[in-house]
């Protein structure tokens, strides 16, 4: 039997489409064998952060930037407790804002007493606490008077004095530029007279309790140790005598 044309390329077509699909299925076992890759897509981008994704939670918070250099707290604080030490030397309160002075002080008095005691001149010492209460004490020595008087037997002479001495106790405002003591003291009052003349002399003494309520104004000078103030008061005897003194002296130790 002889093969007709059209049978032949019809076959012919058939056998070149099995083998083009054949060859095709075949080719990736080829490419596994040979040891090339496949071709892949590209990997997705990483997350931008370094959450688990689907979790939703925040990235943790960036931690605060460290201080460069602790040297300006610590020059702060060498110079507070520069200052605090200044302000303990000098006994003051406040580095100069106040007027307080809280170490011992002695000072020297001059001044006029009322009632023919006149010239008076003593010392006054003490020390104020921290809570302002003033604690001290005066010696006051009054001069007196004195006199010469004619009579017909021929000249009299005469004289007076005394002193008084006790502790003294107040409380000391500090006004920013001077202090203000109203203080109150107590002590013994002491003094004399002589008369002297042609038919000879005499004189007598007495010593009695005494108060004396008062008050005083003190300004430091600045940058110093040194102080002046006046004092004005009331003595009890020996006729509730009127006292005005000047005063200036120095604080010391602590």
């Amino acid at each position: 039997m002889g093969l007709q044309p059209g049978a032949v390329q019809k076959g012919g077509v058939f056998l070149t489409a099995f083998f083009a699909t054949s060859l095709a299925a075949v080719t990736p076992c080829f490419a596994i064998e040979t040891g090339q890759p496949p071709n892949l897509p590209p990997p997705p981008p990483p997350p931008l952060t370094t959450a688990t994704p689907g979790t939703g939670s925040a990235p943790p918070p960036s931690r605060a930037a460290r201080p460069a250099s602790s040297a300006p707290a610590s020059s702060s604080s060498s110079s507070s407790a520069s200052v605090g030490t200044s302000t303990a030397d000098s006994g003051t309160s406040d580095g100069g804002l106040h007027a307080l002075d809280t170490r011992f002080f002695i000072a020297p008095m001059l001044g006029y007493l009322s009632e023919d005691l006149d010239l008076g001149v003593g010392l006054r010492g003490g020390k104020t606490l921290d809570n302002h209460i003033y604690i001290g004490g005066t010696f006051i020595y009054q001069v007196g008077e004195g006199g010469n008087y004619s009579t017909p037997a021929g000249n009299v002479s005469w004289s007076s004095s005394g002193f008084y001495v006790g502790p003294e106790g107040g409380y000391d405002f500090d006004l920013k530029v001077v202090v203000v003591r109203p203080y109150l003291g107590l002590g013994i009052f002491s003094w004399g007279s002589s008369v002297s003349g042609p038919g000879g002399g005499g004189g007598g003494s007495s010593t009695r309790f005494v108060i004396w309520p008062g008050g005083s104004v003190i300004w430091n000078v600045p940058n110093s140790s040194f102080f002046l103030g006046g004092d004005v008061r009331l003595v009890s005897v020996p006729g509730t005598a009127f006292g005005l003194y000047a005063m200036g002296g120095i604080h010391f130790g602590s």
